[in-house]
């Protein structure tokens, strides 16, 4: 193990760059769904907090409500900035007024950033009018001033035909009045740096932000992989195979490698990482402390 990493806790922290003030960070949370879900949720949500994250988005399911659901819950986060909230808001099942109509209700309640998605279910509804993010972009730049986040992939959608394909729909969504894209989680850093320079080549100059997933539990890392395209080395199966998830081993493993995602990421210029945190707030701040993104009192947490 130590091997593979070929550094130790003590050499990260005194030789890794001191990151506080120098990059921004974000954070993907899911809504809840039942009373110990909602605790988990805001337990993390007001930890997270103190990290100043730039924002949170807050994705959304068809199967538990959708866009409405999504968008209640972020009326009910009471105390809270809603300019720093953004919703995942997906098309594909609403037709122009419901589009519409909920695109205000998020602008009357401060509302400003949206992320933009197609959303996974299709349907024979003769009321779908979008069939893409593009659409959906150009839709709400009509409704109102929003800034407008799209998703990237920098190992390709599961669902388009080749790269280039993959490439120009990216690009059509940018085109179509996109702020910034924030990419598919990965873990090997040359298929981000690869990606970005490809996007630059057709005409993207919008920022590109690596999306960052904290490997959590293996099995549950084998079942978004296998949704995806997402390519994972074999050395972390391997690291992760024999270990319990829930020990302190395997949160440290799992932070160590993320760690040096960011460091190499960094180091090609990258200022801003967006976290997938599935609810959790752990590795997020362990990292946080090792890469001394921002200064934090543990005590406050004990």
């Amino acid at each position: 193990m130590i091997k593979i990493f070929n550094k130790n806790l003590e050499n990260i922290y005194y030789n890794y760059m001191n990151f506080r003030n120098k990059i921004n960070i974000s954070f993907e949370m899911f809504p809840y769904s039942n009373s110990v879900s909602k605790n988990k949720f805001y337990k993390s949500f007001f930890k997270l907090s103190k990290l100043d994250p730039r924002f949170f988005s807050i994705t959304c399911n068809q199967n538990s409500g959708g866009n409405y659901n999504t968008l209640n819950l972020i009326k009910n986060m009471k105390n809270y900035n809603k300019k720093y909230i953004v919703p995942h808001f997906t098309c594909i099942e609403h037709c122009k007024n419901e589009i519409k109509d909920i695109a205000n209700n998020y602008w009357k309640i401060g509302v400003r950033k949206i992320l933009a998605l197609r959303g996974d279910n299709f349907s024979n509804n003769s009321k779908n009018v979008f069939f893409n993010a593009s659409d959906l972009v150009n839709q709400l730049k009509k409704i109102r001033n929003f800034e407008i986040l799209v998703a990237a992939y920098p190992e390709k959608h599961p669902e388009s035909k080749n790269e280039k394909e993959d490439l120009y729909n990216l690009k059509k969504k940018i085109d179509n009045g996109a702020n910034k894209a924030i990419t598919q989680f990965f873990f090997k850093t040359e298929s981000f740096l690869n990606f970005r320079d490809k996007c630059f080549k057709i005409g993207i100059t919008k920022e590109i932000v690596p999306g960052i997933l904290p490997i959590y539990n293996l099995s549950q890392l084998k079942k978004f992989t296998n949704i995806t395209n997402v390519s994972v080395p074999d050395w972390i199966y391997n690291v992760f195979n024999n270990i319990d998830h829930s020990s302190n081993y395997h949160k440290i493993i799992s932070s160590i490698i993320l760690i040096n995602v960011v460091n190499k990421l960094f180091l090609e210029g990258v200022r801003s990482f967006h976290f997938y945190t599935l609810n959790r707030s752990d590795i997020i701040f362990s990292i946080s402390y090792l890469l001394n993104i921002k200064k934090i009192d543990f005590s406050r947490f004990v």
